[in-house]
């Protein structure tokens, strides 16, 4: 996670006596990073967290090789639920029309980067 974001992001949040916890980035593999959003959603946390729409299965883009590009437009959402019988996260996504969407788990690559949920200063 950026610190330029984390901070921006504590800055906006100050005025409401809140702060912006990031709690996924040092965690090894994204099942751990995945385990530790469910909990923190569990423990009634509404998790902010990232995604690339240009990771599948969104377009994917090529360089002038024909080569797959990393994936770089991201885009930040709130989870705020889970389906393991689905396999997907339940999200309010302002990119997406009604209230709430859902992702299959690792689509976009969502929640495998860094995540935060917010607490009192």
């Amino acid at each position: 996670m950026s610190t330029d974001t984390i901070n921006a992001y504590n800055r906006i949040l100050d005025q409401f006596g809140l702060k912006a916890k990031e709690f996924t980035s040092q965690l090894g593999d994204n099942t751990a990073k995945h385990n530790a959003i469910k909990e923190q959603l569990r423990n009634g946390k509404i998790v902010n967290s990232g995604m690339y729409l240009d990771a599948p299965p969104g377009k994917v883009e090529l360089d002038k090789d024909g080569r797959e590009k990393a994936p770089g437009k991201g885009h930040r959402v709130n989870i705020v639920g889970f389906d393991d019988v689905r396999g997907e996260w339940i999200v309010n996504d302002s990119n997406q029309e009604g209230e709430l969407t859902r992702y299959k788990y690792g689509d976009f690559e969502l929640g495998n980067r860094w995540s935060t949920v917010l607490e009192k200063k």
